[in-house]
């Protein structure tokens, strides 16, 4: 058994300053990745070795007992930086830039001044009416991200009262309205949040 006082045995040529060209988090992390050991051809079996990349790209942390078992490293044991599984990363990153373009065509939509006519039935019309005359507090304190949604909701739906109360026109059970897309979007991703835009939900007409 090995005392207290014993450090594992380290191996006798252990380079730490191979290539850094590795899309990683930190130079501790980059710095793992390419050490080579003169003793261990596979550095999976090296001693040195806290983390290693498999083949797939994933991270992992070897179990040192003699055989080949892991666990998964899912943060940096460094900088404590999330390590994505190299498929997850390339969605991510492809997702980050399709949101710039997304941003993109927002910003010339907004610039467009576009309007839709739509139709409101009564009793909503009216809540979203009562939504902008109610007086809510100025006063926001800490608050969620959750909280931030829920709050920018309740706006988006106090504007849809003033649209309506400003140029509504009113038909037998319904509000006729034209309401700015800025508003519309807020409307149906709600909607569909709560689930309450299936296949089924869509207008036969």
């Amino acid at each position: 058994m090995m005392s207290e006082t014993q450090s594992p045995a380290r191996c006798a040529e252990v380079d730490f300053t191979g290539s850094m060209a590795f899309d990683v988090c930190c130079e501790v992390m980059a710095g793992q990745l390419a050490l080579t050991c003169s003793d261990h051809p596979d550095i999976a079996d090296c001693p040195d070795a806290v983390v290693i990349r498999s083949p797939s790209g994933e991270f992992q942390f070897p179990i040192r007992d003699g055989g080949t078992s892991f666990i998964r490293a899912s943060f940096c044991p460094w900088c404590g930086s999330r390590l994505l599984p190299p498929e997850d990363g390339q969605d991510r990153a492809q997702w980050e830039a399709d949101a710039v373009v997304l941003a993109q065509i927002g910003a010339q939509l907004f610039r467009e001044r576009l309007s839709v006519e739509v139709e409101i039935p009564l009793d909503l019309a009216t809540s979203a009416t009562a939504a902008w005359e109610r007086d809510d507090s100025d006063t926001v304190g800490t608050e969620t991200r959750a909280q931030a949604v829920e709050r920018h909701r309740a706006a988006a739906l106090a504007l849809i009262g003033l649209a309506i109360s400003e140029r509504g026109t009113a038909t037998e059970d319904a509000i006729s309205v034209s309401l700015d897309p800025w508003l519309i979007g807020p409307a149906l991703d709600t909607a569909d949040e709560m689930g309450l835009i299936t296949p089924e939900s869509e207008s036969n007409d």
